[in-house]
């Protein structure tokens, strides 16, 4: 399952359909909260999938989401050179 670029149709599939609404709003609402963070991550990332319990063909899975950055610089790191 990926979750890029604010593509969020794997997630949708893989939930439960009685649930799907309300868990796809909390998804929405947590990721708008991280992209008005003061650094908002560049890319998502999980932890280890934690299946918790099975019944009628529904599983219940805990993990960790994330959010890391990339850094970049527009400059080169060293000393300044005399002209």
């Amino acid at each position: 399952m990926r979750l890029s670029n604010g593509d969020d149709g794997g997630l949708r599939r893989v939930l439960a359909a009685d649930r799907r609404n309300e868990l796809m709003r909390q998804w929405r609402a947590y990721r708008a909260q991280m992209s008005r963070s003061a650094m908002p991550p560049s890319k998502l990332e999980s932890g280890p999938l934690q299946v918790d319990h099975i019944r009628g063909g529904v599983a219940l899975v805990v993990t960790e989401i994330y959010g890391s950055h990339l850094l970049r610089t527009d400059r080169a790191v060293g000393p300044k050179r005399r002209q």
